[in-house]
C-alpha cells in the first residue's frame, strides 16, 4: 500500500460492482486482521 491509499480506493477499481468492498476484505482477510501497512501487498480482482 502507498501512503494515503484506502480500502475503498483499492476496492473501487475492481469490476465487481456493489460487492467490491466485500471482495477486497475477503481476499485480504489476513492483512486486514493485522492492519494494512505501507508497502504491504494486497490482492485485487482485475478485469
Amino acid at each position: 500500500m502507498k501512503p494515503g491509499a484506502t480500502v475503498s480506493g483499492f476496492a473501487s477499481r475492481m469490476p465487481l460492482g456493489k460487492f467490491n468492498d466485500d471482495w477486497f476484505r475477503a481476499l485480504n482477510l489476513n492483512a486486514m486482521a493485522k492492519g494494512l501497512k505501507i508497502g504491504e501487498k494486497v490482492k485485487v480482482v482485475a478485469d
